[in-house]
């Protein structure tokens, strides 16, 4: 499956939307209706609520309600949104897309803008931080970056709050029991505040194969190296399973540097059948 499109958010907390989605080569038109979105009580995040009006061929149907979780990865002008899907149950939707806000302008009155009265073409979609800065009409791109030398840098230069997303793969059975066994595809987003020294906090909202739960990663350690790899370390305490799983780790690479930080990552392999994933992430504060 894959998809483009584009967003209006109007700064209330409401907005509309649309997508061309590509299902196995089947095309389909999906309009976006009933879209709500509120800040979530994780840092960084919130969480947009939606139903889908698809039209295949001479048809339309009305599918939803769903509801997405964002992370904010960027400010002002360059405001860009890392989200995914939350899981419904067992196979059911799993993804995660990439969006940035290219105009500050909306319409009120839900009219398409620009020349003609048309969005303006989009390829991912997004959607918007706290209300007051959620207008936007967001078009997606993946990010991009290159390293550096970092041969003077240490853990201070990571220091901050960072939002990051990823996807991939997972056998749930590997982590706690009563999950069928078999690789399914999971996505995720989530966020961390590094502290400058080696340590940090973090949590992730993770959908695997419709499975949704809530993570947060304890025991956090990074360390930064000369090669510009960042060595990190954690366990994942399930909130809603009760249980912990790890230790684990991860290898990542810094893609840009300085205020504009990118950090690039991948888990370091346990065996065969067990979590396998890209990740992005972007500094979005130095504070930490």
């Amino acid at each position: 499956m894959s998809w483009a499109g584009a967003h209006v958010i109007d700064g209330r907390g409401s907005g509309s939307g649309w997508i061309s989605l590509n299902i196995a080569g089947t095309p389909l038109s999906v309009k976006f209706v009933g879209v709500t979105m509120a800040m979530r009580p994780d840092y960084c995040s919130f969480q947009v609520n939606f139903s889908m009006q698809v039209s295949i061929g001479n048809t339309s149907v009305t599918l939803g309600p769903y509801s997405r979780i964002y992370v904010i990865a960027g400010q002002g002008e360059n405001l860009e949104l890392y989200g995914m899907l939350v899981g419904g149950g067992p196979g059911t939707w799993v993804d995660s897309s990439t969006a940035h806000r290219i105009s500050t302008e909306f319409d009120i009155e839900d009219r398409r803008i620009g020349d003609d009265n048309e969005i303006p073409g989009a390829v991912h979609e997004k959607k918007a931080p706290e209300n007051d800065d959620l207008r936007s009409i967001l078009s997606g791109a993946l990010a991009g970056g290159e390293s550096a030398a970092c041969s003077n840098w240490t853990n201070w230069d990571l220091r901050g709050t960072i939002t990051k997303a990823g996807s991939g793969w997972i056998d749930l059975s590997k982590l706690a029991p009563g999950f069928p066994a078999g690789m399914v595809p999971m996505a995720w987003v989530g966020a961390e505040v590094l502290d400058g020294r080696g340590g940090g906090n973090s949590w992730i909202a993770f959908n695997a194969g419709g499975v949704q739960v809530t993570i947060d990663l304890i025991d956090f350690k990074y360390s930064m190296q000369a090669n510009c790899e960042v060595k990190v370390s954690f366990s994942g305490r399930f909130r809603e399973l009760g249980i912990t799983a790890g230790p684990l780790s991860r290898v990542v690479v810094v893609g840009r540097k300085q205020e504009a930080l990118e950090l690039y990552g991948i888990f370091t392999g346990e065996g065969p059948g067990t979590l396998l994933d890209l990740i992005v992430g972007r500094r979005v504060s130095m504070e930490h």
